[in-house]
């Protein structure tokens, strides 16, 4: 998480394309400071690490994964390949605005968060974990390997004791060292804790994404500090009375119908191309003016609505980002060359992106 370059989650994000050709686009990520010089959250990093333990061992990530690890540990209901698990009657399907939706397939970035698994298979792993990377008399990683994967690398503050270590957060308390990670896509979020002092841990899955996971995590830790006195009643009480709604969990305001009318709508129309993302089309979609983003359209494509001159805005299919703007670029010549996007998400850079109009 210290390579300096932009997240570019876009790149793989409900697509199609595969490891190796992500890889192949992180060149045309812009950085977002120096190498090495501050923390910066990157999952295409975990696929190339990845694609590191296939061209050492020669098998694919998730092949290594299974004999390794999964097979070893008996996680019968722990997989890389969404498809493989989708059709059993008991996978949980994600949730936004309270409804199913269709679980993305993670395959193309599964080493940074496409295993999908169980309550019953990851407490075999944390077991593993806690105990020095033993399970029964099967040794799965070596006590030094645990040591490594759970000691600082990066830090976040002056105390030298609290940081990133590979693949978890990690802080010390009053009650002793702590390491975790959360995983959130849309309609799913998943949180981790161990406490290796009092070889405890903590999973909970959800398939809405809510305060809920972090609550618990709060009250159960508070429990195992003072089980005689904690207040559970107090617990349920502070975890009742939270109630954020996101903004994917808000009923979209129909557009004004005016809006829907956008001046020259012609000079706007045609193909558009990021480096790192790959192309867009602008074109009228039953007659009214429309924008995909070709590597992502089931998602990422939505009617445009007139806000003034070179600027629209953008509601896309995708309930899990927010409604945005699409902002046109022009020459001296006063000629449309490109678009850049305007969406306020957390999750996705679209402002990273900038499409060039095709001639």
């Amino acid at each position: 998480h210290r390579s300096g370059l932009a997240r570019g989650d876009l790149v793989w994000y409900a697509g199609d394309l595969p490891r190796d050709s992500i890889l192949y686009r992180v060149r045309y990520l812009k950085p977002s400071w120096s190498l090495r010089s501050q923390f910066g959250y990157q999952n295409i990093m975990y696929l190339v690490a990845g694609l590191v333990v296939e061209s050492v061992t020669g098998k694919t990530w998730d092949e290594f994964l299974k004999e390794r690890i999964f097979s070893p540990l008996k996680m019968t209901g722990t997989a890389t390949n969404r498809d493989s698990i989708t059709s059993e009657s008991n996978f949980a399907l994600p949730h936004i605005q309270n409804k199913p939706i269709k679980p993305l397939n993670m395959h193309n970035i599964s080493p940074a968060g496409g295993v999908d698994s169980n309550i019953d298979d990851m407490l075999t792993w944390m077991q593993m974990l806690l105990a020095h990377g033993r399970i029964n008399d099967t040794t799965i990683l070596k006590d030094g390997t645990i040591n490594t994967l759970t000691s600082v690398k990066t830090l976040f503050s002056n105390n030298k004791d609290d940081g990133y270590g590979l693949g978890w957060y990690i802080r010390h308390t009053k009650n002793g060292k702590v390491i975790n990670h959360n995983g959130g896509m849309p309609g799913y979020i998943s949180s981790v804790v161990l406490f290796p002092d009092s070889s405890s841990g903590i999973v909970i899955l959800t398939n809405k994404i809510s305060q809920v996971n972090d609550e618990l995590v709060k009250a159960i830790t508070g429990y195992m500090a003072q089980k005689d006195t904690f207040n559970w009643k107090e617990a349920d009480k502070n975890m009742s009375g939270k109630s954020t709604v996101f903004d994917w969990d808000k009923k979209r305001k129909p557009q004004p119908k005016k809006s829907a009318v956008i001046p020259n709508f012609n000079r706007y129309e045609g193909e558009y191309e990021d480096t790192a993302y790959g192309k867009a089309v602008i074109r009228r979609e039953k007659g009214k003016p429309f924008l995909e983003l070709l590597p992502t359209k089931d998602f990422f494509s939505g009617f445009l609505y007139n806000i003034d001159e070179d600027k629209c805005k953008i509601v896309f299919n995708d309930l899990f980002v927010p409604e945005g703007e699409v902002i046109f670029v022009r020459d001296t010549n006063k000629k449309i060359t490109g678009f850049k996007l305007n969406i306020d998400s957390d999750d996705f850079l679209f402002n990273d992106l900038a499409f060039d109009k095709i001639p």
